[in-house]
């Protein structure tokens, strides 16, 4: 049993509103945004590091804070060439989901710190789940009528969801700020890029120009987030 569950708690909540945001940000944003879109996270941690662990962020973090941002207008460009897609209501949600995975990363830390590492990796998502059991009004006529075997996808990402999540609570349970950089790098983006070529009603298409200004502002996103990690 946790030893304190003020921290289980907190990180639970979290984690419910991290995967909610995030599933519905996915649902309305292409994977070649949503991945690359993760670096921000960088920069929620380490405001929130200046705002509430009293750090001291330098000029050159501030540039580097600046250089994201920037590169994220850009990566919201699609065929229309409007960098105002950037502060549409879809990628502020994501820009949330991202925010709260940020906060999430240090209540984790704090879980494991008080609590132990596998208590964590199992109460957290007890919580979870109870809390996603109360949206059940809200899709059960769908599981009436679904097939079983539409399922599969589902039992899938569920499983390397369960992996994934083992393996970044370890991470964060070390060092949150360089953990959310690594997990910032966006493999998705490359998958999302690939079958567009060859299955691009599974995912996305887009023109080979318009995935060029996007891999380009998430290079240097990339870049950013881990110097600005290092800073």
């Amino acid at each position: 049993m946790p030893k304190d569950w003020e921290s289980m708690l907190v990180a639970g909540i979290l984690s419910f509103f991290v995967g909610t945001l995030y599933t519905f940000a996915l649902y309305k944003l292409d994977v070649s945004i949503i991945g690359p879109l993760y670096n921000f996270r960088s920069v929620f941690t380490a405001l929130l590091g200046a705002a509430f662990l009293s750090e001291v962020l330098t000029d050159n973090q501030y540039f580097l804070i600046l250089v994201i941002f920037i590169s994220g207008i850009f990566l919201n460009i699609d065929e229309h060439l409007k960098l105002k897609a950037f502060f549409r209501k879809e990628s502020m949600i994501g820009l949330l989901a991202v925010f709260v995975s940020a906060v999430f990363g240090f209540a984790i830390k704090t879980s494991i710190a008080q609590n132990g590492f596998w208590e964590t990796s199992l109460w957290m998502p007890i919580i979870t789940q109870i809390l996603l059991f109360a949206t059940i009004p809200l899709f059960y006529k769908d599981l009436l009528v679904t097939p079983l075997k539409k399922y599969s996808s589902v039992i899938l990402v569920g499983l390397l969801s369960a992996l994934g999540d083992l393996a970044a609570n370890k991470a964060f349970g070390i060092n949150v700020t360089i953990s959310s950089a690594i997990i910032a790098i966006p493999f998705s983006m490359v998958i999302a890029f690939a079958f567009s070529t060859f299955a691009p009603q599974l995912l996305e298409k887009h023109t080979v120009r318009i995935y060029a200004i996007r891999f380009t502002a998430a290079a240097i996103m990339i870049v950013a987030a881990i110097e600005l990690s290092y800073v």
